[in-house]
């Protein structure tokens, strides 16, 4: 069993620097997080616009299908699919719908999410912005 020692800093700043370094790590998890999170969001709303676009070509019943629906009516917001910000009337009106709602919803979670990554980015120190792991 190895026992680690912690020493008090050496140099003036040193404290500083490493508390700077920790906040870093912490802020480039965060980033991800929220990289990966409103990437799969828009990933399933496109998804699903795309299933409907397919339509009778793909079966509803179909696990895949019906999960990326139920997901993305959760978190399309005021685009939804029946009752969205974009209308459109005759045949091919509730697939346009669909498409141009849940499209502009992943275009949303995608600005979204990188609007939060930058102001996430911007709360770095100084020092830790130019040596920073570029999440």
């Amino acid at each position: 069993m190895a026992v680690r020692v912690i020493t008090a800093p050496t140099r003036p700043g040193d404290a500083q620097r490493a508390h700077e370094q920790e906040l870093a790590k912490l802020t480039d998890a965060i980033t991800l997080a929220i990289k990966i999170i409103f990437g799969l969001f828009s990933f399933v709303l496109a998804l699903a616009a795309l299933f409907v676009v397919l339509g009778h070509n793909v079966a509803s019943d179909n696990p895949l299908v019906s999960a990326s629906w139920k997901v993305a009516e959760w978190i399309d917001g005021p685009f939804s699919k029946d009752d969205g910000i974009f209308r459109f009337h005759g045949a091919k009106g509730p697939k346009l719908e669909a498409v141009v709602n849940w499209g502009c919803a992943a275009l949303a979670y995608l600005l979204a999410g990188n609007l939060f990554r930058f102001l996430l980015r911007l709360r770095r120190p100084r020092s830790a912005r130019a040596g920073g792991a570029g999440v």
